[in-house]
């Protein structure tokens, strides 16, 4: 089961940098299986200088790691809504 970006992020609490590392290599490795052009999105995201690789990787994550399907987002509600990519802010 895939858990939405929101209820991954729970799973850190509490860990050392050695397990969040192992967690975050295990999801590049899936993010490289089922979104491979979306990789490089994510490793700068989680390099942790890029905000607007965060908020794509994120917005990616959110839509099932579907990139293609990002801009045609239809949660309004949700605060990164205004900073899709290609969208600019609302």
């Amino acid at each position: 089961m895939t858990l939405h970006p929101c209820q991954r992020n729970t799973q850190f609490r509490g860990l050392g940098a050695v397990e969040i590392d192992q967690k975050r290599a295990n999801h590049l490795k899936e993010v490289s299986e089922h979104a491979p052009r979306s990789l490089p999105v994510f490793r700068r995201a989680y390099g942790g200088k890029s905000l607007r690789a965060a908020v794509n990787a994120f917005c990616c994550e959110c839509m099932g790691l579907q990139a293609t399907e990002v801009k045609g987002c239809t949660s309004p509600a949700c605060p990164l809504w205004g900073y899709l990519p290609g969208r600019g802010k609302a």
